[in-house]
């Protein structure tokens, strides 16, 4: 749908198309008249401009030529630009382009100077003359209209503003009444349940006769102003839908600004990006543990949301595709959808489970923060609110400036310290609950890992596997963060090694590491007081952070999304089992297709088993008779990544 703007005269002023560069140069080339919003008219072939040259009889206002912007890049320029005549066919024809319109100002001359975009990122300059420097065009009514709808939605000034608008450039006489246009819908979600209050602000819905929420009647509405519609949400799936508006003019067509969502149970992943460069895949994967048909749909800013059904104990998975950046992305369903973010950075390959409103905290803490060492890129802390009031968000660091940001009420930010930088803890306070992730590039690897509470502490924690043995383990670290108010004294053990033990004062880190040629698992961390241990490690030139868990955290019953021995690239990919408890534990991991591992794994050891080269698919299945730490460990091209069982 587009905003269609009567009037415009679209190749009545030629030239060529601006670059970005050519938009910038323009900007600080012009000399704004902020005082008038009439400046002086008449400049730049102003009669060609406004319909008042002699050649004005030769446009034929009969026909309308669609054309694209970068149709009109490819005219080549005129030698020369008469002042009073017209170059032909470019400046005899009536042309109408839809695009995104992304800045605009009022210039010195009266004209409103609109820059509008194409989806290949190419851009046009247009202009809206002022109709009190008309007198006399053939074209003046049309000016009229087209001042009178621009003025009716923005503002413009002698200063550039940025949008970010779908509109239609063209010169009509004479056009039919436009149809309704939902530009905002606010709250943009509500409950499954239905009875929100919704604001929609648009254009043309006078005589509104209906408003649906995708294929089902709203509640109720009212109509308050031609710009403006109240409406009451129905019961519906979960699901995310356009809100249809229809006049006697027809029903609104649909577009990303009037999407709206019905919600569930929700659960929130920081970002998305296939638009970076060396992001090849992102892809949000779902299992269903719950016993019957799952709606789930997911959304981000920007994008149209995905919807889709996941059979009971089935895997799907999703990505807006290539192009879209941003976050947050949440995903609500009807049933108890356990939600990962699988992203492929170049060759290297990571994975993290969703978390939701429950697991966020007004503190929490990152173990580690480094963008001094060799190949340390990116560092950032990626703050999302899932309230619904404004956090303000302290991040800080030992011997660095406290950083602090403004997350908005279900909105995603994030800050990074100065190039430089190295230590630990991150601190994340707030004055609302947040979820705060740190999200490294690392030479061209990437990881994530969700920042942890004070409250997931633990005496006791265990990791999988250590390795300093194999090919290409640069290092292991065990790094161990002190939340508490007293000094902890932490013993790290590994069968086979000498136990290292570590203090680690109130409200500090540090970290410890096992020789060179060590290898096995599990890692216990046992500590005086309730620490917050991870695992970071190097191998080749890739990173991963894995969190320690607690054995509350240990399941008869626990799920991966994906197993994957077939892609090219993968290497392996083998699930880890840890016992906690002291009673054996016998294991089977299942995975549709493909025939069950079974593993014994004794009180306080650990195993892991894989399945055939060549098996993909999911989900993967934990099931044992005594509760059990699982994790995935993948080793992708020269990567490597782990993510623990949910």
């Amino acid at each position: 749908m587009a905003l269609v703007l009567g009037s415009v005269l679209v190749g009545l002023r030629f030239h060529p198309a601006p670059s970005a560069r050519d938009v910038e140069l323009e900007q600080d080339q012009l000399k704004p008249n902020i005082a008038a919003s009439t400046g002086t008219c008449g400049v730049e072939r102003w009669s060609v401009k406004t319909g008042t040259d002699a050649d004005a009889g030769l446009v034929n206002v009969g026909t309308i030529t669609p054309t694209t912007i970068a149709t009109m890049r490819s005219y080549p320029a005129p030698g020369t630009l008469p002042a009073n005549n017209r170059v032909q066919p470019q400046e005899t024809t009536v042309y109408s382009i839809d695009a995104t319109l992304i800045e605009y100002k009022l210039e010195t001359d009266s004209d409103y100077h609109l820059v509008i975009r194409d989806g290949g990122g190419s851009t046009i300059i247009t202009e809206i003359a002022d109709p009190a420097c008309s007198a006399g065009s053939r074209f003046l009514a049309s000016i009229q209209s087209s001042r009178g709808e621009f003025d009716s939605q923005f503002t413009a000034t002698g200063s550039f503003k940025t949008t970010s608008v779908p509109v239609r450039l063209d010169i009509q006489f004479n056009p039919p009444p436009a149809s309704a246009t939902v530009l905002s819908v606010t709250p943009n979600s509500g409950p499954a349940a239905g009875g929100t209050s919704v604001t929609i602000s648009g254009i043309n819905f006078t005589g509104a006769t209906a408003v649906t929420f995708g294929p089902t009647p709203a509640a109720g509405f009212t109509f308050v102003s031609d710009t403006q519609l109240n409406a009451i949400s129905p019961a519906e799936t979960v699901s995310t839908v356009d809100l249809i508006v229809t006049t006697p003019s027809g029903t609104s067509s649909i577009s990303i600004s009037d999407q709206f969502t019905f919600t569930g149970m929700t659960s929130y992943f920081q970002w998305f990006d296939l638009a970076s460069a060396g992001m090849v895949n992102d892809n949000v994967h779902l299992i269903n543990a719950g016993g019957s048909l799952a709606h789930v749909t997911i959304t981000m800013p920007g994008a149209r949301g995905i919807n889709l059904t996941v059979d009971a104990s089935a895997e799907i998975h999703a990505t807006f595709g290539s192009g879209f950046v941003g976050g947050p992305v949440m995903v609500n369903a009807d049933q108890p959808v356990r939600a990962s973010q699988r992203v492929q950075y170049y060759q290297t390959f990571n994975e993290v489970w969703a978390e939701n409103a429950t697991q966020a905290a007004t503190t929490s803490y990152i173990n580690w923060f480094d963008k001094a060492s060799a190949g340390m890129y990116n560092d950032n802390i990626h703050l999302l609110n899932p309230g619904n009031a404004s956090a303000t968000v302290t991040v800080s660091l030992p011997g660095a400036s406290p950083l602090t940001a403004t997350v908005a009420a279900g909105g995603e930010t994030y800050v990074s310290f100065p190039q430089g930088t190295i230590g630990g803890p991150v601190t994340i306070s707030a004055t609302q609950p947040v979820l705060a992730s740190q999200r490294v590039q690392y030479y061209s690897s990437f990881n994530e890992v969700w920042a942890q509470s004070a409250a997931q502490a633990a005496t006791t924690s265990y990791v999988n596997w250590y390795d300093k043995a194999s090919a290409g383990m640069n290092n292991d670290n065990i790094h161990l963060l002190n939340p508490r108010s007293v000094s902890a004294t932490v013993t790290v053990s590994l069968p086979g090694a000498t136990a290292v033990v570590a203090t680690v004062d109130a409200g500090a880190e540090g970290y410890v590491n096992f020789p060179q040629g060590t290898i096995g698992g599990p890692v216990t961390v046992s500590s005086t007081q309730p620490v917050l241990a991870s695992q970071r490690v190097q191998y080749y030139q890739t990173f991963n952070e894995v969190s320690a868990q607690s054995v509350s955290a240990a399941a008869t019953v626990s799920y991966v999304n994906w197993y994957d021995n077939a892609s090219p690239g993968m290497v392996n990919d083998n699930i880890h089992l840890l016992n906690p408890g002291t009673a054996t534990a016998t294991v089977t991991v299942s995975l549709t297709g493909s025939v069950s591992q079974i593993a014994t794994v004794p009180g306080g050891g650990e195993a892991y088993v894989n399945f055939a080269q060549g098996t993909i698919g999911g989900p993967v299945h934990v099931s044992a008779d005594q509760p059990v730490l699982a994790s995935q460990r993948v080793q992708y091209y020269s990567s490597f990544n782990e993510i623990w069982a949910a």
